[in-house]
């Protein structure tokens, strides 16, 4: 219920603040007032950026590019400004056809700009390195996985499909949130073991489980471990962010830092799942780094938006993403949001996804200027509201002079 009152907010700000006001500066209530709801739901919420608007518009390539420039906010104003662009045009029908065009002409070559400039950016995208990297997906899945019960066959069952691909070329291998139990008196010997196997093959390992802290405890750390090809370990990462529900309850969250490491293609940054939906996360992203790791664990409901959700980051951060995850669609992304490959969870067995990732960052204005097109929604709808209280005989500066018919 919170949510949905959340939600209606924009509709309730435009019933308010644009019947007060004319017709073409009250076309920009509900617009600005959809990035000012969306971004501060996003910036107060535990949910982070779940439940965007602009998320519904990831296939459309063109038009999300904006997003390396604004961040995902333009996609939201530019949906919530069409309606109300019609919705001018349509108050407006009986007045001259000048005046029913203007709503829709604004918002038509606005359009066209931000999809000119989408298609001009992805034409002229350069060429990157490909490296050879490579996604395995445990054998159990449906949460199997975080029993410690399954935890010695699916570290068996890992670790061989992990071999068999840094044999066959894989610089990387990469390794799904909760990929595994392993209890706290264990892990040692476990990261010990990945170490061998990355020095062996002079292939770096992702690695990505649940570390039971206790027992007879559901207490337990949800952590990533990067081990160099060298077999050195590259960092120890704890999940920050925890889902509300079962994790919520029972994880403790990590220190809230990304996870940073060096390597041969270059600077490698890490988080996991829940954690590419926080803007808190997501700013700590280096302007070197030339791949974000993201392990995930999602559940068939949500698979397809959780999935178009990190495609929105890799464009707004400009930054490629590989994302293995577990009862989900594993996918790798380019930094302009292209997909590079993807592996639906089929239950099938082994799950292995070899990807030739092209490495590198792509120019993007959003990391440096932060959420300044929110701030100016925000303010813009601040003063729409302001004006619409000031004493009538103002608003004649603002209202469109009716036009002699032809």
């Amino acid at each position: 219920l919170t949510t949905t009152a959340i939600s209606l907010t924009p509709y309730l700000a435009d019933r308010l603040i644009a019947r007060r006001l004319p017709k073409l500066a009250a076309m920009f209530v509900f617009p600005t007032a959809m990035v000012a709801m969306e971004w501060i739901f996003t910036v107060t919420s535990p949910f982070g950026s779940w439940g965007a608007i602009a998320y519904s518009q990831t296939g459309f390539s063109w038009l999300t590019q904006a997003t390396a420039f604004s961040g995902m906010w333009i996609i939201g104003f530019l949906i919530a400004w069409f309606a109300s662009a019609v919705n001018t045009a349509y108050e407006l029908r009986q007045q001259h056809w000048r005046q029913v065009a203007t709503p829709l002409g604004a918002f038509a070559a606005s359009l066209t700009l931000v999809l000119g400039a989408g298609a001009w950016r992805l034409a002229h995208a350069p060429a990157s390195a490909n490296t050879p990297v490579a996604i395995v997906l445990p054998q159990y899945a449906n949460n199997l996985n975080y029993s410690l019960d399954y935890s010695a066959p699916i570290r068996a069952f890992m670790f061989a499909q992990t071999d068999a691909l840094a044999r066959n070329g894989a610089q990387l291998i990469v390794w799904p949130e909760d990929s595994l139990a392993i209890a706290a008196a264990d892990e040692e010997g476990f990261i010990n073991q990945a170490r061998e196997l990355a020095q062996t093959r002079r292939a770096a390992i992702a690695l990505a489980y649940t570390l039971r802290l206790t027992p007879e405890s559901l207490r337990y750390l949800n952590r990533s471990m990067l081990i160099g090809p060298t077999g050195a370990v590259a960092w120890r990462h704890n999940k920050a962010f925890a889902v509300p529900g079962y994790e919520a309850r029972n994880m403790n969250p990590g220190s809230g830092e990304i996870a940073t490491a060096t390597l041969p293609m270059g600077l490698v940054q890490g988080a996991i799942c829940f954690d590419i939906d926080h803007r808190a996360i997501m700013r700590q992203l280096n302007d070197a780094t030339v791949l974000l790791l993201a392990p995930s664990d999602d559940w068939p409901a949500i698979a397809d938006l959780h999935a178009r959700m990190v495609r929105m980051r890799a464009i707004e951060y400009g930054v490629p993403i590989v994302r293995p995850t577990m009862n989900g669609l594993s996918a790798a992304y380019d930094a302009y949001g292209r997909v590079v490959a993807t592996l639906p969870l089929n239950g099938a067995s082994p799950q292995t996804l070899r990807i030739a990732m092209p490495v590198g960052a792509a120019p993007a204005l959003y990391p440096r200027i932060g959420d300044l097109f929110a701030w100016l929604a925000v303010i813009a709808l601040a003063m729409l509201a302001i004006y619409s209280v000031l004493p009538k005989r103002h608003a004649r500066i603002m209202t469109p002079q009716p036009v002699a018919a032809e």
